[in-house]
């Protein structure tokens, strides 16, 4: 059965009209949405990735931003802002889905009738996609930085 599971990726979010300081429900829910979005579109690919997965990446990229408040996210834990880093490097690995694959039929030799060896190929360029770009926003959000201060002040004491 071949199912087009982009349409049950769409998310209808929660928008409220003003925002409080003690507000971080609505962005761990829109960040819990956005991340089974991207989950479901992963996974539930069928075949060749097709430029709606970009698409749809970059669209959930859009809207993690836009319902995360920066400033809070700032003021967050570590642990939610890992969580923010995590979604977000797996809605980039989907925007990365369409163009590693066309890359990889151009410049790997790989065919696109093949789509088992090709699909396998391009999961692996998709982890280390993933990782990078994890890393890259942990590092920018630092909340390594912030591990490392706690840490610190816990062995002066």
């Amino acid at each position: 059965m071949n199912v087009d599971l982009h349409a049950a990726c769409v998310i209808v979010l929660p928008v409220t009209g003003t925002r409080t300081k003690d507000d971080q429900a609505s962005d761990d829910v829109a960040t819990i949405g956005i991340a089974l979005a991207a989950a479901v579109s992963i996974s539930a690919a069928d075949g060749a990735w097709e430029l709606l997965e970009s698409v749809t990446g970059a669209i959930l990229v859009v809207a993690l931003l836009s319902y995360t408040d920066r400033n809070r996210r700032r003021r967050s834990t570590p642990g939610r802002r890992t969580v923010f880093s995590g979604v977000l490097a797996l809605c980039i690995a989907l925007i990365a889905s369409w163009p590693v694959q066309a890359l990889t039929v151009k410049w790997g030799g790989l065919n696109v009738d093949d789509m088992r060896q090709l699909r396998e190929f391009d999961d692996r360029w998709l982890v280390l996609i993933f990782v990078v770009a994890f890393v890259i926003s942990v590092v920018m959000q630092g909340v390594l930085r912030d591990a490392w201060l706690k840490r610190r002040k816990r062995g002066r004491r």
